[in-house]
């Protein structure tokens, strides 16, 4: 079970997903807002995050790279 929660520890998205990067990866495609999501230290290397909303998010030490 993978949860996204924002920086406050309110739950953004949860289910069952392989990785956070899949279940990002599945928020963005469903337009679900990342505004404030607690990313830090999260590999998202080589994520589809195009168009993604996260205004806010802490993305402190994770892996943004393409």
């Amino acid at each position: 079970m993978i949860q996204i929660k924002d920086t406050r520890g309110n739950v953004i998205l949860e289910g069952e997903y392989a990785s956070v990067r899949e279940a990002v990866e599945y928020a963005v495609k469903q337009g679900i807002s990342l505004a404030y999501a607690d990313l830090a230290y999260t590999d998202l290397a080589y994520a589809k995050i195009g168009g993604a909303d996260l205004k806010n998010a802490n993305l402190a030490y994770a892996d943004i790279n393409d």
